[in-house]
């Protein structure tokens, strides 16, 4: 979608300073082809294999994938190569998903109907160490963190009720 606006604490990027700066390392793991980087993947097993040869910066991730989920395979390889950063891209935008990537340590959730310079520009935050969030999912997910942590008050609030 041209135009789509991320949240971002950092100013836009331009064509000559991102000249200068270093080339960004990304795998992208997708089970629809799009785009495909220094090395592509459709699924957790070759993702997992991509990133130990490619040890990329960046890892570009989809949710659902053949072999099982983006979560996992995020899971996985921040536990290998914990400097990696991991930005999801897909199409799903349930606060479950957003939420569980989250606690997997994903750096980012954007849906794909982002536009290829907002992409860009997310790609680039992320692997200069900032977190990001589609617009379109970051109330959901919040609401359902919030909710997350009421449970936890709760269930601790019942367990000094029983002490």
């Amino acid at each position: 979608m041209k135009g789509h606006a991320l949240w971002s604490n950092s100013a836009k990027v331009d064509s000559q300073e991102r000249a200068m700066k270093p080339k960004i390392r990304l795998v992208l793991v997708d089970d629809h082809e799009i785009v495909r980087v220094i090395a592509e993947a459709g699924g957790v097993a070759a993702a997992l294999k991509e990133v130990a040869q490619h040890r990329p910066d960046v890892v570009l991730m989809d949710l659902r994938l053949g072999d099982g989920t983006g979560i996992d395979a995020c899971r996985d390889i921040l536990s290998a190569y914990p400097s990696t950063r991991v930005l999801f891209l897909t199409s799903h935008s349930d606060e479950e998903a957003v939420v569980s990537t989250i606690l997997a340590g994903a750096s980012g959730y954007l849906l794909k109907e982002i536009g290829s310079q907002a992409l860009i520009s997310a790609i680039d935050m992320v692997h200069s160490g900032h977190s990001i969030l589609d617009p379109k999912v970051t109330k959901a997910a919040l609401h359902h963190m919030s909710k997350m942590a009421g449970n936890v008050t709760a269930a601790k609030k019942s367990k000094i009720d029983i002490l």
